[in-house]
């Protein structure tokens, strides 16, 4: 369980990490195409617990204002009290939340612990979903084709950052709060469900159509 004493913190100017090694976070179609789950537990304190129109990232790969078909990379971050992945969605184009066609959620903006997971269940290159879970429930689930490629792919210089939408320091990106057991896998450790068509509830049940799906 997360907590203010052992976790993160970022002050909302200019706070955030590199992971110097830019073989990590890549999830793009021409190179680890498969299942991802980038997860953490996240106390936004700043900018009215994320309600505001502020951008306040949790992670990203991709350099500074990087929006192409080539260069797009990934974000994940919190924006008017929605949790959103952006990128590059091959024949979708570069898509940053905000749409019924986005893959994003609504954010608890109480300024309380949450953890937050964002994962891709499948390949790239094929029928695969993008899934958000807040907290243990599911709250989105959006489906992609294969087609158009260039999925999330960035380039090879990119390099993951912890608290900013660029390694390179985009403005007005800046996380406030704290993040504690971020945890960044090549695997979807959250997926072992049957396609869903509804929000589940937060409690599941072990095996394959052993859960009760919930009206929208």
């Amino acid at each position: 369980m997360a907590n203010t004493a052992t976790s993160m913190y970022f002050d909302g100017t200019d706070d955030f990490l590199i992971v110097e090694d830019t073989l990590i976070g890549r999830i793009g179609d021409d190179e680890n195409p498969g299942p991802f789950t980038i997860e953490a537990w996240i106390q936004v304190t700043g900018h009215s617990g994320g309600s505001t129109s502020d951008r306040q990232s949790i992670a990203s790969r991709r350099g500074q204002g990087h929006s192409d078909s080539t260069t797009g990379g990934w974000f994940w971050d919190i924006q008017s009290s929605r949790m959103q992945f952006g990128g590059y969605y091959g024949s979708q184009g570069w898509l940053h939340g905000g749409g019924t066609d986005h893959v994003d959620c609504t954010f608890p903006t109480d300024s309380a612990w949450h953890h937050c997971v964002v994962e891709r269940i499948g390949d790239a290159n094929a029928s695969h979903l993008y899934v958000l879970f807040i907290d243990g429930e599911l709250k989105e689930v959006f489906s992609k084709d294969g087609t158009g490629g260039n999925f999330l792919r960035g380039v090879a210089s990119d390099k993951m950052c912890i608290g900013n939408n660029s390694f390179e320091n985009e403005g007005d990106t800046d996380f406030q709060g704290y993040i504690d057991e971020f945890r960044f896998s090549h695997t979807a450790r959250y997926g072992n469900i049957d396609t869903p068509t509804a929000i589940l509830s937060s409690h599941q049940t072990a095996g394959r159509g052993k859960n009760t799906l919930l009206p929208h």
